[in-house]
This record gives C-alpha cells, sequence and structure tokens, in this order.
C-alpha cells in the first residue's frame, strides 16, 4: 500500500525530488516514519538515477595554501583563451605566477593541449629556477591530460 502511493506522488507527478514528493504525500496520506520511507524511495528511483546522475567529481574542501618560503616554490597556472589572433598565430595565452614574488610568466600559444603546459613549465620555470614542489591549476584537461 505504502509502495504505491509513493508511485502516485513521485513517479505519476514527474519524479520531483524528496521533499516535493514528501509534501505531496502530507497533502493526504499519513504512517509513521513517513519522511524516512520518501527519502529512500526517490533515492532508489530508477529513472532519478539517471537522469539526475553526478556529471562532475565532487569537490573537494577549500584548504587554505601554505605560504611558501622561497621564490617558485608555488605556482599557480591557467589559460587565458579567446584573444586577438598574434601574427604567429596564437589565441591563447598560459600565465604561469610565482605566488612568494608575484612575477608572472605569460606564454603565447595556438593550442591549449598539454604538451603546451608541460613546455611552458619546463622551459620557463624548471630550466630558470628548478621544478616548483606545488603547481597550482583549475584541473582543466591541459593540465589533468597524459602527456607522453
Amino acid at each position: 500500500m505504502r509502495e504505491q502511493t509513493l508511485i502516485c506522488c513521485h513517479d505519476d507527478v514527474g519524479h520531483m525530488d524528496a521533499k516535493k514528493t514528501l509534501h505531496n504525500l502530507k497533502l493526504r496520506y499519513w504512517w509513521p516514519n513517513m519522511r524516512k520511507d520518501c527519502k529512500a524511495y526517490v533515492r532508489s528511483c530508477h529513472k532519478c538515477q539517471i537522469v539526475n546522475r553526478r556529471t562532475a567529481n565532487a569537490y573537494g574542501l577549500l584548504q587554505q595554501l601554505p605560504i611558501p618560503s622561497t621564490p617558485w616554490e608555488i605556482v599557480s597556472a591557467d589559460h587565458i583563451v579567446c584573444l586577438p589572433q598574434t601574427r604567429n598565430g596564437n589565441t591563447n595565452m598560459l600565465v604561469q605566477i610565482d605566488h612568494a614574488t608575484h612575477y608572472v610568466i605569460a606564454t603565447p600559444s595556438a593550442s591549449l593541449a598539454a604538451h603546451t603546459v608541460t613546455d611552458a613549465l619546463y622551459h620557463n620555470i624548471i630550466l630558470r629556477y628548478g621544478p616548483p614542489s606545488m603547481y597550482l591549476s583549475d584541473r582543466g584537461t591541459a593540465f589533468t591530460a597524459r602527456h607522453t
């Protein structure tokens, strides 16, 4: 009987979330642990799991960055895209920032591929200042792709 009631208040009215389904239930019905049953039913609804599935990884908790003790110990990087085209055909820029000195290295590029990031990191930072202990990015595909 309860399952049929849940079907009527959830499936038959457009697969609403648990809060709206519970509201619909409360208008006409009551039973012990109704809220718990409603949440469990909506969580187990196959159609809702398919349509409302997460498309991204869950975010981690924000953490304070450590204060760098030496220059080029912590480096941040990001792309600036869709810039006016240069004579060399570049429309993007890779920006790398040292956290200790706030020194900026901007490298023009025609591509957002991983090899442009690794080449810029190697030639502009590692060869000049040594490898940073921390390299921060927005986890875009250019920063997370495997470069061989």
